[in-house]
């Protein structure tokens, strides 16, 4: 099997991860677990019934999750504060400003051309001269490009990006809602978290999707405790679903690493990105934490003790809860 980013076996000149990789892993197990527990308590759930949390975790297949709903009132303003947003709106930009299109690597990735102005537009330690490094080296364009390309804002080709007319669109002024929008819901219900995952974690794949499965109860668990520390955060989704703990067989080292694997998908990588939380250090004195912190790979939970979270006004303004 290719590497996820590598061209796909099949011709089509696709990234493998956006063609056959999904049905290449079905085809290669033949069962995934079922972490859920729908017979905990309504305390456990935070006063969600069972039905209400089974149909949060059948949300990616069914298309449907009443829980969670769209602000109305949400501002242009509000929704360009988070950073996949505003990385998207400027990627579409020098889409447009290029012709209205880019060349592509021979592995479908963007030109070096692109990352340094990339690099120049958000990276304020960014040197003019300085080698520069690929699109997989730099974490929100990769997740950028696979979202413009999920949304249809742009149409691949062998060696070529084109803007679409849905693209020009997502230009025009005030659109920036319907960008966060349209994001939030392809990288909750469509684009699969566990693809940025390096390819060790291949063996554990198939029980780490219930991260995605259960975002949605996540987002309310932040909803209904808009701070604390992150070690709290993941306590109280281990209380709802503590299947998801049980192949660590009550090992502390692996107990972590979920933790960490579990904070770095939904905070780090999902809820950071889309401007809904704020992370800070707290009072952690350890240089691992503010390391953890940042990183564009899971910790363990040991490397985060005293990691904190808060939501921000975009996640406030974004949503409204039952």
């Amino acid at each position: 099997m290719p590497g996820r980013n590598e061209p796909c076996h099949c011709g089509s000149g696709k990234k493998y991860k956006h063609c056959c990789l999904r049905a290449d892993e079905a085809r290669a197990r033949s069962a995934r677990p079922a972490p859920a527990a729908n017979d905990a308590s309504r305390e456990d759930f935070e006063g969600l019934s069972p039905a209400q949390v089974h149909e949060i975790l059948q949300a990616r297949k069914t298309k449907r999750l009443t829980l969670l709903n769209h602000n109305a009132s949400l501002s242009p303003e509000d929704a360009e504060t988070a950073p996949l947003v505003a990385v998207i709106g400027w990627l579409l930009r020098y889409h447009a400003d290029h012709g209205g299109g880019t060349r592509l690597t021979d592995r479908a990735n963007y030109p070096r051309a692109l990352c340094r102005a990339y690099l120049a537009r958000f990276d304020s330690s960014y040197q003019e001269g300085v080698s520069v490094p690929n699109e997989q080296s730099l974490a929100m364009l990769c997740r950028a490009h696979d979202l413009v390309v999920a949304c249809g804002w742009t149409h691949e080709s062998y060696r070529r990006s084109e803007l679409t007319t849905e693209g020009v669109q997502m230009l025009r002024e005030g659109k920036a809602v319907d960008v966060f929008r349209q994001v939030f819901e392809a990288r909750l219900m469509d684009l699969d978290w566990t693809d940025y995952l390096a390819e060790e974690f291949a063996g554990a794949i198939p029980h780490l999707e219930f991260v995605q499965e259960s975002a949605a109860f996540s987002l309310y668990l932040l909803h209904r405790h808009p701070e604390g520390t992150v070690l709290q955060l993941f306590d109280r989704f281990a209380r709802a679903f503590p299947e998801f703990l049980k192949p660590a067989r009550d090992d502390q080292e692996v107990i972590d690493w979920l933790c960490g694997v579990y904070l770095h998908l939904f905070l780090f990588e999902f809820c950071k990105p889309l401007g809904l939380v704020k992370i800070s250090e707290g009072d952690a004195s350890s240089e691992a934490a503010s390391e953890a912190a940042s990183s564009s790979e899971p910790a363990g939970a040991d490397a985060l003790p005293a990691t904190r979270y808060a939501t921000t006004g975009l996640f406030e303004d974004a949503f409204v809860w039952p």
